[in-house]
């Protein structure tokens, strides 16, 4: 399906909101959003993105379902439905809270281990030759990073995840990802979902945030 023709089927769509690496317009009947894919490899993210909300939904996580997809002269692009409900909050200590608590509730949701899952961008465990762990996690970085004293420390501080089991990852659960409607948590944006180490501090790390977080409230 040609974008044209998404447009015509599920638009008219608003103005743009235009981000780095995306560009998003709502339908006017608010129904749907049109979503360019920008900058670093979009066509790769449009396909990752497409794919890992399929999988998400298959697992029974309520998602935006694709509607349209595709690539033409206009960029990589996707359309998916709007789904109820607003973004957590996180302006009182109870939002906090909640907002931690839906990322443990998620988190435990989709970390996932299968041996044909390897690290890498996206859900699909078909990447060929495995990547090490730590090789996928500084392989994020710039390559001016390598520059920087901290290089080494970080490589050798990396080394301990080789042995952890390689899961499935959102990349990116900020409250404006988790929506909210009456008992139901739905889950947007997986164009940063990619598989990498589970780390075993990940309860203490959002405890940690929490109570930083209140603190500074």
């Amino acid at each position: 399906m040609a974008v044209r023709e998404a447009e015509r089927r599920y638009g008219p769509f608003g103005p743009a909101t235009v981000k780095p690496y995306s560009s998003t317009q709502r339908a006017v009947d608010g129904g749907s959003l049109l979503k360019f894919y920008m900058g670093v490899d979009p066509e790769g993210r449009r396909q990752r993105e497409a794919e890992t909300v399929w999988r998400a939904a298959h697992w029974g996580l309520s998602v935006p379902e694709v509607l349209a997809t595709g690539r033409c002269e206009a960029g990589s692009w996707s359309v998916f439905r709007m789904l109820p409900g607003v973004p957590c909050g996180v302006r009182t200590s109870r939002a906090i809270e909640e907002y931690v608590g839906h990322v443990l509730h998620l988190t435990h949701s989709i970390h996932r281990s299968s041996p044909s899952v390897t690290p890498g961008p996206g859900w699909s465990g078909e990447r060929g030759r495995p990547t090490p762990q730590r090789q996928f996690l500084l392989s994020q970085l710039s390559p001016r990073c390598r520059l920087r004293p901290w290089w080494a420390a970080l490589t050798e501080a990396l080394q301990p995840l080789e042995s952890h089991p390689v899961v499935h990852l959102h990349g990116d659960l900020k409250p404006e990802h988790l929506l909210v409607d009456d008992h139901q948590l739905s889950v947007v944006d997986w164009r940063r979902a990619s598989a990498g180490p589970l780390s075993p501090t990940t309860p203490k790390w959002c405890f940690t945030s929490y109570v930083t977080c209140c603190t500074r409230a």
